[in-house]
């Protein structure tokens, strides 16, 4: 069965591995399968890289079949990230009255990290701090869920805990580089997981969230995979693993939905949040391998308030 490249989205969620099979490629309409065409440069890197990702496509496929696409290394930076952002962002919170507003950009289209329950602790935590003004959870994502998807998410999210106050669970179809329909500073906290190295312009993208954070006290968290940075103490020594992201980036553009192996993600979030100015501040910041997770292996996680 022949198998298409399909071609990279303009997506605000990281597809990391992606393949299209086809019964009859002919079957398939124009608006399914985008033909992509590949430089000489691009056919080499596919050619050297093929065996090497073919695997890699075939253990990650078993994993999420099992449900467990993501290591716990990851998951449990994750929940952990979650949990700061949200207490951090409640207490920082002027209007005690109303709800926490919370996005979490690229929520995907199985609302994987609330159905993985990496709010959970987030919520216990802020249900022991006696907040009780409520939780307004909203989705973004150009792959919006379902509604079957969102009911489910739904009741996972009000079920998974004994938060006094209300919740609730709204998904827009939206993309972060275009801007969501949102005012200035509308929310207390932004959530996102392996999101900002698929966007289609990054700068844009994090100068959007940045855009959507309250002011005074608006915390952003994340976990995203990086470039890796020789010159840090713990990297030096990963010279290989650089050479590997550099070589393969193209080819994972092109079956992994525009994901980006190289990109100085925690770096760009530091300057456009303004740390170096003092308008934003680093509450807590990681970098860190899931080897399990190759090629995108090295990682990075934060929490970012505003101070302005």
């Amino acid at each position: 069965m022949p198998f298409h490249i399909v071609a990279p989205k303009t997506s605000s969620r990281s597809n990391h591995l992606s393949i299209y099979q086809s019964q009859d490629p002919s079957s398939e309409s124009e608006k399914d399968i985008e033909s992509t065409s590949l430089t000489r440069r691009e056919v080499a890197i596919l050619a050297i890289g093929g065996l090497a990702y073919g695997k890699v496509v075939s253990v990650a496929i078993s994993k999420i079949k099992r449900g467990d696409a993501y290591p716990p290394e990851h998951e449990s930076r994750v929940a952990n990230v979650f949990k700061r952002t949200l207490v951090e962002a409640a207490a920082a919170k002027i209007d005690q009255d109303r709800p926490l507003r919370i996005l979490e950009v690229g929520i995907g289209s199985s609302c994987r990290t609330i159905m993985r329950g990496l709010y959970d602790d987030a919520i216990a935590a802020l249900s022991k701090s006696d907040f009780s003004a409520g939780i307004d959870l909203v989705g973004a994502d150009i792959d919006a869920p379902s509604q079957d998807t969102i009911k489910d998410a739904k009741e996972r999210l009000i079920g998974s805990s004994d938060f006094a106050g209300p919740m609730s669970l709204n998904v827009v179809s939206a993309d972060l580089v275009e801007g969501l329909s949102f005012p200035d500073g509308y929310f207390d906290a932004i959530t996102c997981s392996l999101v900002l190295c698929s966007v289609s312009d990054q700068p844009a993208a994090v100068r959007e969230i940045n855009r959507l954070l309250n002011r005074k006290g608006g915390t952003l968290g994340y976990v995203e995979h990086v470039a890796i940075n020789l010159e840090n103490e713990s990297e030096k020594d990963q010279s290989f693993m650089e050479f590997q992201q550099r070589t393969l980036d193209p080819l994972q553009q092109l079956v992994a939905h525009n994901c980006h192996l190289h990109r100085d993600t925690d770096r760009l979030i530091s300057e456009l949040f303004g740390v170096q100015r003092g308008v934003g501040e680093i509450l807590q910041s990681e970098r860190f391998f899931v080897n399990d997770m190759w090629p995108v292996s090295c990682q990075c996680s934060g929490v970012v308030r505003l101070n302005a």
